[in-house]
């Protein structure tokens, strides 16, 4: 919901590392019947599809030049579901170091958003290596770049470190991890956390200390316009044939 509304606006760059190709589904409309049921209670007039390149990085594709693609407005998918969990790191650490090097002009306004999805994947745990440590330089420094970053994962905790420190805005759907609930009840208190396991598809605690002096928000999501279903082979194929891979020099 967040990137509809950035692409809805125009004149910015949407990035998206995607490990499991889900968001290959921005191009097509919305066909869900029970998300579309609920268009009317939010206002919406109907579904939509967005513009979109889909790049599937293979070993071949590696060194995609992904200052090419932030230069370009609208969406850029990384498909990434074909990548080892060492590729996948490799990939990763050298698109943030690929950035970081380029050292753009400073801004106070969001020129660009960074969409790293399944972040636990970059945890050592789970094969990660340098991509968790280039992550954390990118949180520290790529603001005053204007360049935005938006980290999903499963449960909250694992987002680590200095990381965890440089988040803005957290989203916390629901969970019923009690790491989770743990941090949410002493950061704000028994009578939010008991709230955690119990919230309703949609409905997100929010929290941001620019904002209701940091304490949370409960905000119920509107539902996608595109679909949110990856797309099948068929279509992949034909998308990804008509995209331009432009590989560094």
């Amino acid at each position: 919901v967040v990137v509809e509304e950035l692409l809805k606006k125009g004149g910015n760059s949407v990035i998206v590392f995607d490990p499991v190709g889900q968001w290959t589904g921005f191009v097509k409309k919305n066909e869900d019947n029970r998300m579309r049921a609920l268009y009317k209670k939010f206002g919406l007039k109907g579904t939509k599809d967005f513009r979109a390149n889909i790049i599937d990085i293979t070993a071949k594709t590696m060194n995609v030049d992904i200052l090419y693609y932030m230069r370009r407005s609208g969406l850029t998918v990384f498909k990434l579901d074909k990548l080892t969990p060492k590729e996948l790191d490799k990939f990763v650490d050298l698109s943030l170091d690929r950035i970081y090097r380029t050292k753009f002009s400073e801004t106070s306004s969001l020129r660009y958003l960074i969409v790293l999805d399944e972040v636990h994947r970059l945890l050592p745990k789970y094969g990660g290596k340098k991509a968790h440590i280039k992550l954390e330089q990118a949180v520290r420094e790529f603001r005053k770049w204007g360049i935005g970053l938006l980290m999903i994962s499963q449960v909250l905790t694992d987002f680590k470190g200095a990381i965890r420190g440089n988040i803005g805005t957290e989203i916390q759907m629901r969970s019923r991890y009690e790491g989770d609930i743990k941090r949410v009840r002493d950061r704000h208190g028994s009578q939010f956390s008991k709230l955690i396991a119990k919230l309703p598809t949609g409905l997100g605690e929010v929290e941001c200390s620019d904002y209701n002096k940091g304490n949370p928000y409960f905000v119920e999501f509107r539902p996608l316009l595109h679909s949110p279903f990856r797309l099948n082979e068929k279509l992949l194929r034909q998308y990804i044939a008509r995209t331009k891979i432009i590989l560094a020099k």
